[in-house]
């Protein structure tokens, strides 16, 4: 409790650009987050919030101030490949992505069924803001030495997950809506 009391009292107004004063830090919830996170000894605080929190200011505070050799706070985007550095880990980004995009019947596929469905995904990472996955993702289908076993992992996944599986009903029923309001609106 202290150690809390004692970091949030060094966020500046500069780490929190939507807030007018820095009264309004102490009460600010990501500030209290963050200043929790601090205290506990995270490693890393995940967050796509730019716009209330500025990870730079929050970052380059957190290594001035608290002596972090490493970034406290990090985009979604940036902790999945940090998270995948390289090697096997690379190996299991590609895998985890195509599982993600892999077909509702989860049949078996070569390698050139699968480079499609992985061009989609990327175009959606592109649009959503993560290009430096999508290459990634591309560079390594394009070079990894099994591409076999890549494909047999990500059918795993994409068999064995509940999330997966829960995320292909979700999709079927948002289908279904779309469909039914169209015919509706004949």
């Amino acid at each position: 409790r202290d150690r809390f009391g004692e970091i949030i009292l060094q966020f500046t107004l500069p780490c929190f650009p939507l807030l007018n004063n820095v009264d309004e830090i102490a009460t600010h919830p990501d500030a209290i987050v963050l200043a929790q996170g601090l205290a506990a000894g995270m490693d890393v605080i995940i967050s796509n919030n730019m716009r209330s929190v500025d990870h730079i200011e929050i970052n380059g505070l957190a290594h001035e101030v608290f002596g972090r050799n490493a970034g406290l706070l990090l985009a979604a985007y940036d902790a999945l490949l940090a998270a995948h550095p390289c090697g096997e880990g690379s190996r299991a980004l590609l895998a985890m992505a195509l599982a993600s995009a892999w077909p509702d019947d989860c049949r078996e596929m070569p390698p050139g069924e699968a480079e499609p469905l992985l061009a989609g995904l990327c175009e959606r990472l592109e649009g959503a803001t993560m290009p430096q996955t999508a290459v990634r993702l591309r560079n390594r289908f394009a070079t990894d030495g099994d591409l076999g076993l890549v494909l047999a992992e990500a059918r795993k996944v994409a068999t064995a997950s509940n999330a997966l599986f829960h995320e292909r009903v979700r999709a079927e029923w948002v289908r279904r809506r779309w469909v039914d309001a169209a015919m509706l609106c004949r």
